[in-house]
């Protein structure tokens, strides 16, 4: 299972990876807030990457003392996260373009996939 972040780490000179963590937080809260739309996991379930390409999971994963943000790229990716393993999940939608602004990552994902 490969995890994207939703957002990638940049420091400048003088700031600590605390700060830089909490605005990435913060950052990722807000995306989500005005980027995606919470779904249930019935539709991640059932979503179909071939007929929906404009649009991708993203799923949040509750570790207790931090929670996890991930891009579900793929639908064995996405079958990944729905795997029942205890942690509180919650399941969003976004548009790809809006992801591709915020993944450093994903893009190249996208290609392997």
């Amino acid at each position: 299972m490969q995890w994207l972040s939703l957002f990638y780490l940049t420091k400048k000179e003088n700031e600590s990876w605390v700060h830089i963590l909490i605005q990435k937080v913060v950052r990722r809260k807000i995306f989500l807030k005005e980027k995606a739309m919470e779904v249930p996991e019935d539709i991640v379930r059932v979503f179909d990457f071939e007929v929906q390409k404009e649009l991708m999971p993203v799923v949040l994963v509750d570790n207790g003392f931090f929670t996890a943000g991930a891009i579900a790229y793929s639908a064995s990716e996405r079958d990944c996260f729905l795997r029942d393993d205890g942690r509180p999940k919650k399941y969003y939608l976004a548009k790809v373009e809006d992801l591709l602004k915020v993944s450093e990552d994903l893009e190249g994902y996208m290609k392997r996939a």
